[in-house]
């Protein structure tokens, strides 16, 4: 078969159609539309920069790409937000409240950390969340919640939800970018994730006994909010693939199969259910233990998951998974994982991609990792992600797989 480009060769592989190799998704945060990195930023140093040409060689790219809201979020002192720039309609920090209800009331940098704290005006009273980001770390900490306690949830319900349908243009604009490089892929958080954003994730455990019909009552609001604003990227022409990120927030040990069934069965499949019905593909991102949910997903429509983490991580091999997984079908993503990528050895790096790809077989399998890397790449690392897409370059094609696994 002829070379497909990374779009094609993803579409194909969801479709369980015939491609010429397992796509395989990078374990570095690069992609076609990825920015030049300051000089200051790890991104820039020789470790990273290494790894880049291996990269664009043999890889295939998701890319997130946000749809804006049509109103930013009021920063007075003008210009992008240091700590965690926004803008996206399913910014899951707020409850989806109206831009002009939300502030920036500090953004400042100190030792190292971009430090924003936001207002957000409800009829009830005003409520402040503080976000920190370390400048060489490519993650945000939330070091003040938003919901401190029953009466900040009282006042976030009634926070104004308008909904000012945004100008896709440079949505549009970017994804042309794109074109056949790689997946153009809608990102957002679960309804549950929107709610645990709010507020600690011990509060949130505790509220599934103490304040149920409170959390439901959250529940329901913030998927309404977020069924109309996915209808509307439906109906605009974004997609087509819809990544949906948090369910391990309710997966053993986390949470009960019980209340599995009722935030995510419950509440996101019927968001699953409008991708679906439109032609989008549902994509659910996923940690942890998924063994015993993992026909719930198949039998709501979901169409990829990922990590699908090996044990002790997770508690399912690929082999496993796949197995299962058939009668969906249901694309797998996976399944090394960053820590072995950080403290293994190419040896061992090698072995695993090796058993992922033929363990896994040729449909419906897609090589990646359990992170991207989300800070300074040392030597050990370096020589792991080399020795993984090597490997997996080799093994994708299936030229050296003496099985025969399909």
């Amino acid at each position: 078969m002829e070379k497909l480009a990374s779009k094609e060769r993803i579409l194909r592989t969801v479709a369980g159609q015939p491609v010429d190799r397992v796509p395989i998704f990078a374990p570095v945060p690069w992609h076609p539309l990825a920015p030049e990195p300051d000089p200051k930023n790890w991104k820039a140093w020789p470790n990273y920069q290494r790894l880049l040409p291996l990269v664009a060689e043999h890889c295939d790219f998701f890319v997130h790409l946000d749809v804006a809201e049509r109103v930013p979020i009021g920063n007075p002192g003008g210009g992008e937000v240091r700590g965690h720039p926004s803008g996206s309609i399913f910014d899951r920090r707020f409850f989806l409240a109206h831009p002009e209800d939300i502030r920036v009331i500090e953004d400042r940098l100190e030792n190292g950390r971009a430090i924003t704290r936001y207002k957000v005006h409800t009829p009830k009273g005003d409520l402040t969340t503080t976000d920190v980001r370390f400048l060489d770390v490519d993650t945000v900490w939330t070091t003040e919640p938003l919901i401190k306690d029953v009466r900040d949830a009282d006042k976030i319900l009634s926070v104004s939800s308008r909904f000012d349908p945004p100008d896709l243009t440079a949505y549009l604009a970017e994804r042309d970018r794109l074109g056949d490089r790689g997946a153009p892929v809608c990102f957002f958080s679960s309804p549950l994730v929107m709610i645990s954003r709010m507020m600690e994730f011990q509060q949130l455990l505790e509220w599934t006994i103490t304040e149920r019909p409170l959390l439901d009552t959250m529940l329901r609001i913030i998927q309404e909010r977020l069924s109309e604003r996915l209808h509307w990227a439906l109906e605009h022409g974004v997609g087509p693939f819809f990544r949906f990120g948090g369910s391990e927030q309710s997966t053993p040990p986390m949470m009960s199969k019980r209340f599995f069934e009722q935030f995510v069965i419950g509440y996101e499949v019927p968001l699953w259910k409008m991708v679906r019905e439109a032609g989008g593909i549902v994509w659910v991102h996923c940690h942890g233990k998924v063994a015993t949910v993992l026909n719930r997903f198949m039998e709501n429509g979901v169409q990829m998951l990922d990590p699908v983490e090996p044990p002790p991580q997770g508690d399912i091999t690929i082999k496993e998974a796949k197995a299962r997984a058939a009668a969906g079908p249901l694309t797998l993503v996976g399944n090394v994982e960053m820590s072995d990528l950080q403290n293994g050895t190419p040896e061992l790096i090698e072995r695993l991609v090796r058993e992922a790809i033929c363990e896994g077989g040729r449909k419906h399998l897609i090589m990646g990792t359990s992170e991207v890397t989300v800070s300074a790449v040392n030597d050990q690392l370096r020589d792991n992600i080399i020795a993984y897409l090597e490997t997996a370059a080799r093994y994708a094609p299936f030229e050296s797989d003496r099985n025969g696994t399909q």
